[in-house]
C-alpha cells in the first residue's frame, strides 16, 4: 500500500531534501525486511505439506501431524494478509518532482530564507479533499477530488517572493477514477526596487499585473521537475533588471 506520508515544510531547502532522502531509504528497508517474510511463506507451505505426509504414512495418530500441517498452512496465509497490508510504498512520481524543485531552487533561497508550505503524499480520495459532487446521467454520484499535494512560498535572495502549488484533481463515478487532471499554480511578487517587467509575448495562463506575476496551467498528465522549472524560468524571463542595480550576491541556503 501507499505510505501516508504528509510534509509540514518551515525549513531551508538543503534540511528539506534531507528529510525526503530519509523517507527514501526508510521505505527501501522496510521494504527489504518485508521480503525476507515473504521467503518464510513457501517454507511453511512445505512443512505443512510434509506433515500431511506423514500423517497419511502413519494412519494410527489420530490426524495430528494434519493438524499441525493446517495449523503451518494457516500461519502462512495469515503472514500473507498481514504482508500484503504492511507492504509499503512512497508516490515516486510526486516525490520526485518535489525533491527536484526544491533542490534546483536551493541557491535561490536566501541565506535567512526558508521554504514554507507542505508536500502531501495522503492521495486524493479523502473527504477533506472532496470539492463537489454531481449526478451521472444514470442517476448515480460522482465525486470531484482537489488535492494541492505540494505547495510551497520562498522568499528568494532577489527579494521576490514565489509561491508554487501542483494539484491534482480527479472525478470519480461507479468507484473508478473517471478523469484526472493535473494543475500548476505559480505567483511571483516582484522586486520592484530590482525588477522591472520586460515587453514580450505571454504564453497562455500568464497574467501580469503591477508587479506580480500569475500563471495557470492545466494538462492530463502529471507535471515533470523539468516541465516546473522550465515554467518557472518562462515566468523569469518577463524580468527586466532595473538599469544601475545588480543582483545580490548570498551564500547558498
Amino acid at each position: 500500500m501507499a505510505a501516508k506520508a504528509y510534509l509540514s515544510l518551515n525549513a531551508r531547502p538543503r534540511a528539506i531534501v534531507q528529510v525526503m532522502d530519509q523517507m527514501v531509504a526508510d521505505v527501501r528497508r522496510a521494504r527489504r525486511q518485508w521480503s525476507g517474510l515473504f521467503l518464510l511463506l513457501p517454507v511453511l507451505g512445505i512443512i505443512g505439506f510434509l506433515f500431511l505426509m506423514i500423517d497419511q504414512a502413519t494412519p494410527y495418530t489420530g490426524g495430528g501431524f494434519a493438524c499441525m500441517g493446517f495449523l503451518f498452512w494457516a500461519g502462512g496465509a495469515a503472514l500473507l494478509v498481514w504482508l500484503l497490508v504492511r507492504r509499503v510504498s512512497l508516490p515516486k512520481e510526486q516525490l520526485g518532482v518535489a525533491r527536484e524543485v526544491l533542490f534546483t531552487l536551493r541557491d535561490d533561497v536566501s541565506r535567512r530564507g526558508r521554504v514554507t508550505g507542505w508536500l502531501d503524499l495522503t492521495g486524493p480520495r479523502q473527504h477533506s479533499k472532496l470539492a463537489r459532487t454531481g449526478r451521472t446521467r444514470s442517476g448515480r454520484t460522482k465525486y470531484y477530488y482537489r488535492d494541492p499535494w505540494f505547495q510551497v512560498k520562498i522568499k528568494l535572495a532577489d527579494g521576490n517572493l514565489l509561491r508554487l502549488t501542483l494539484i491534482e484533481r480527479i472525478k470519480v463515478k461507479k468507484g473508478y477514477v473517471a478523469d484526472r487532471r493535473h494543475q500548476l499554480k505559480a505567483r511571483l511578487v516582484v522586486n520592484p526596487s530590482l525588477y522591472g517587467i520586460g515587453p514580450g509575448k505571454r504564453p497562455p495562463g500568464l497574467q501580469i499585473q503591477d508587479h506580480i506575476l500569475t500563471l495557470q496551467v492545466q494538462q492530463s498528465q502529471p507535471f515533470s521537475a523539468r516541465e516546473v522549472l522550465s515554467l518557472l524560468k518562462g515566468m523569469y524571463s518577463h524580468l527586466r533588471t532595473q538599469p544601475g542595480r545588480e543582483l545580490p550576491a548570498e551564500p547558498p541556503a
